[in-house]
């Protein structure tokens, strides 16, 4: 199909076509989605080196560009506040770290800590949030559990 434009190095065809070849594959725009994805990624990747490496506060700017991005995963927002919860902690900041954690949690309810590489005070924290969390919840069975009684009761009394 090619022998019948008959292109010709040197020809306004064949520039034209190299051209759009050229622009094409050094566009800014091609890739931008994959690209948001793997640049949260490697965010991340990088705030974590940064956190181990002591650099807390680019950690957690790293992270915050991730958490900007638009289509952050979940697993990637859940990557995020773990990075940030041990980021506080490091700064003595219990209180925010607790938050980081429920919001953690929130994203992915059986999150684990990695036993072997994350800091002890990280994986309880983790743990002790979780069980405040799981306390919550028989705190609720109990109370309901007791209305209904007390109802159940007061319509038996009344009788």
């Amino acid at each position: 199909m090619l022998g019948k434009w008959n292109f010709k190095t040197g020809s306004v065809g064949f520039i034209i076509i190299c051209a759009l070849v050229v622009g094409l594959l050094f566009n800014p725009w091609v890739g931008l989605i994959a690209q948001t994805q793997l640049g949260c990624d490697e965010m991340l990747k990088q705030a974590e080196k940064k956190f181990r490496g002591g650099h807390l506060d680019e950690a957690v700017t790293l992270v915050n560009k991730c958490l900007k991005e638009k289509d952050v995963t979940k697993k990637q927002g859940a990557q995020s506040y773990a990075i940030l919860a041990k980021v506080y902690l490091e700064k003595n900041d219990r209180e925010q770290a607790k938050s980081m954690v429920n919001k953690l949690l929130d994203l992915q309810s059986s999150f684990t800590p990695n036993q072997e590489t994350d800091m002890q005070s990280f994986i309880d924290l983790v743990q002790e949030v979780k069980e405040e969390r799981g306390g919550s919840i028989w705190l609720w069975i109990v109370g309901g559990v007791a209305v209904v009684g007390a109802v159940v009761a007061a319509v038996f009394l009344s009788k």
